[in-house]
C-alpha cells in the first residue's frame, strides 16, 4: 500500500536537484504524489517553474528558430501527440504510465507546443513481482535545446572564423602571387606593342620566389630580343645602304 504523505515527501527528496517532475500512481490508476504539488492548509499548491529571463532574445536564436520550422516543414517530420494535462490525473491519462502499471517500463515523446516536448519514461513500482504502482518521469526539452544552440552556434562561430581567415587569406595570396603575375602579364603586352622599347618589365628579382625567377626570365628574354631586333635593323640599314650605293 502506497501512503500518500510519505509518497508526496520521497518524490519531492528523489528531483528536488535534477528538474524532473515525479508521479506516482496507485496500482488502480489514482495520483498518489506529484513532485510539482504541494499539499497545505489552504489546499493544492502548483508549483511551476519559470524561463529565465531574455530566453529567446538575440538575432542569432530567432534566426536558427526560424530555421528550425522551415526545415521541419519541408523534411516533413513526423507529428507528435500533443501532450495534456487534466485537473484530475490518472494513470490512463498516460499512455506510458498504464503501461508500467502492467510491469513494463516504458518511454514517451509529447509535443507541449511549439518547439517544446515533453519526454517521460515510466517504471513499475514492485515488491516482491507485485506491482504497487507506476513511477513517472517528466522533463522539459529546454536543457536539450540549450545545449544544442550552444552546440550550433559554437559551430558558426567556427565557420564565420574559418570564413575570414579564407578571405584574409584569398586577399594575402591575391597580394603576393596573382597581382604580381598581372603586372608581369601586362608589362610583356606593352612590350610586344611598343616600337620605343621603353617599357621594361617590372623587377622582381628580389623575390626568392617562382615569380621572382619568372620577372628574371622575362627581363632577360625581352633583353636578348631587343639585341636581336637592333642586329636586324643594322643589317638591314647595311643592306638599304649598299643597295642604294652598289659598288661598281
Amino acid at each position: 500500500q502506497l501512503v500518500s504523505e510519505i509518497a508526496n515527501r520521497m518524490v519531492r527528496r528523489l528531483v528536488e536537484t535534477t528538474g524532473t517532475r515525479a508521479r506516482l500512481f496507485r496500482q488502480n490508476g489514482t495520483i498518489v504524489a506529484d513532485s510539482l504539488r504541494l499539499v497545505g492548509p489552504g489546499g493544492m499548491v502548483q508549483i511551476e517553474e519559470l524561463p529565465p529571463p531574455g530566453d529567446n532574445d538575440g538575432v542569432l536564436p530567432a534566426a536558427l528558430d526560424v530555421y528550425d520550422r522551415l526545415m521541419r516543414r519541408l523534411t516533413r517530420q513526423k507529428i507528435l501527440p500533443l501532450y495534456k494535462e487534466h485537473p484530475r490525473q490518472h494513470a490512463r491519462d498516460y499512455h506510458e504510465a498504464t503501461t508500467a502499471l502492467s510491469g513494463e517500463g516504458t518511454a514517451m515523446v509529447r509535443s507541449a507546443g511549439g518547439d517544446r516536448l515533453i519526454l517521460s519514461v515510466a517504471v513499475p513500482v514492485q515488491r516482491y513481482k507485485h506491482v504497487l504502482g507506476a513511477l513517472m518521469l517528466t522533463r522539459g526539452s529546454r536543457a536539450i535545446h540549450e545545449a544544442l544552440l550552444e552546440v550550433r552556434i559554437a559551430i558558426l562561430e567556427i565557420f564565420a572564423a574559418a570564413l575570414a581567415v579564407t578571405v584574409l587569406l584569398s586577399i594575402y595570396l591575391s597580394g603576393t602571387i596573382a597581382r604580381p603575375i598581372r603586372r608581369l602579364a601586362d608589362a610583356a603586352v606593352r612590350v610586344r606593342h611598343d616600337h620605343g622599347r621603353q617599357e621594361t618589365i617590372p623587377d622582381f628579382a628580389g623575390r626568392n620566389d617562382e615569380i621572382g625567377d619568372l620577372a628574371v626570365s622575362l627581363s632577360e628574354m625581352t633583353t636578348a630580343l631587343h639585341q636581336r631586333m637592333d642586329a636586324v635593323e643594322s643589317f638591314a640599314a647595311d643592306v638599304a645602304h649598299e643597295i642604294k650605293n652598289p659598288l661598281a
